[in-house]
């Protein structure tokens, strides 16, 4: 699916954007001035194949993005990463929860499409976007919640999500709960008792 630029999109900043979740890859050529979406792929995640395939793939939505870039006349300033795991301070994924890139040279392939790179989680990344682009443009403070395979949400303070010292900071689906879902029958892959991420899934 893909929008036509205006007459003068050509000249603005571009980078590429790619969200990788548990269920699908969505990876656009983003205005980061307006936040306007000039070309969208989407793909399903090969999370059975491994994080390797599920590299392979990202790498290969970057390049055909990077191309469509290239015949509209528009050099991305990079490529913008949102990852559902954890990742810290360096762009390093730290958990493995559904994808597993923790040993993986993620941004170095990145980086041979086009570079710099960055790599954020999937709840700080777009929390940014709604901070300078949405519904958080007029506040100090909010908080952004992401519902989707897993869930997450990071605390925005003057525009910038609050990462903590480790980048590890306000997570939310490994928050401990007093009651689970009584149909539930897979145990919780949270260690010390249930959490909100298996509930959260729940026929009911």
């Amino acid at each position: 699916m893909a929008t036509h630029p205006r007459q003068d999109e050509s000249e603005q900043n571009f980078a590429i954007g790619i969200d990788i979740g548990g269920t699908k890859i969505a990876g656009g050529i983003v205005n980061l001035e307006t936040g306007h979406v000039l070309v969208r792929q989407e793909i399903a995640t090969p999370v059975r194949r491994g994080g390797a395939a599920v590299l392979d793939d990202t790498v290969g939505m970057a390049a055909q993005l990077h191309k469509e870039a290239t015949i509209r006349g528009v050099r991305p300033a990079g490529i913008g990463i949102g990852l559902c795991e954890l990742v810290d301070l360096t762009g390093k994924a730290t958990s493995a929860q559904t994808i597993d890139w923790r040993d993986l040279p993620v941004q170095a392939r990145l980086a041979e499409v086009t570079a710099p790179v960055v790599i954020e989680s999937d709840a700080r990344a777009p929390a940014l976007a709604e901070a300078r682009f949405g519904a958080g443009r007029p506040y100090h403070l909010f908080a952004y919640v992401t519902v989707g395979t897993g869930i997450s949400y990071s605390l925005v303070q003057e525009g910038r999500p609050f990462a903590g010292a480790r980048g590890n900071a306000l997570t939310l689906a490994s928050m401990p709960l007093t009651t689970r879902c009584s149909v539930w029958d897979a145990a919780p892959p949270c260690t010390g008792g249930d959490c909100i991420r298996p509930n959260a899934r729940c026929p009911l």
